[in-house]
């Protein structure tokens, strides 16, 4: 058994299957809680070790990630670094599961603290948002979401997001 385990809290059937994961995934708000570590439930203090973000999810096995306008960007070592983090099963399970959870709320404040403590506070500053929203596009349009609209607001507190686009699953195939 791995030492990190999905805490089956919130059903999502179908969806499920489609992107790879068991009929469970945790759904708590800002991931905070995504993964337990020997039964020890985390709270908000949680330090993601690098190990969960470093374990590729097999459906994103063929995904290649474009940095589109922002070249220098993603070729940098922080962009290559970012574009390794958001291909994570840490990082799939919180956009897919903020998403389920609160499909009106853009999915991408449910990883800023995984982020934060993969890649620091520059990864926060504003074309690297940028990246981060273009990269959080593919993965869940590469996962069978549609993108919906852009320029939701975001409102959780301390988020270092404003806005961000929200998307809708897409009917089974």
């Amino acid at each position: 058994m791995s030492l990190y385990t999905v805490l089956p809290v919130y059903k999502i059937g179908k969806l499920a299957s489609k992107v790879g994961m068991t009929t469970t995934v945790s759904a708590v708000p800002a991931c905070r809680s995504v993964f337990k570590m020997e039964n020890k439930m985390p709270n908000s203090k949680t330090i993601y070790t690098t190990t969960a973000l470093a374990t590729e999810h097999p459906a994103l096995a063929n995904l290649d990630l474009k940095h589109g306008n922002y070249k220098a960007l993603g070729e940098s070592p922080l962009g290559k670094a970012l574009c390794e983090v958001m291909k994570s099963e840490a990082v799939v399970l919180c956009l897919v599961a903020s998403q389920i959870a609160a499909p009106s709320r853009p999915p991408v404040v449910g990883i800023h603290r995984l982020l934060k403590h993969a890649l620091g506070d520059k990864i926060f500053e504003p074309d690297f948002k940028r990246l981060t929203g273009r990269y959080v596009r593919q993965v869940l349009e590469h996962l069978g979401f549609r993108w919906k609209r852009s320029g939701v607001d975001v409102v959780v507190k301390n988020s270092p997001y404003a806005s961000g686009s929200i998307y809708t699953a897409s009917p089974a195939q």
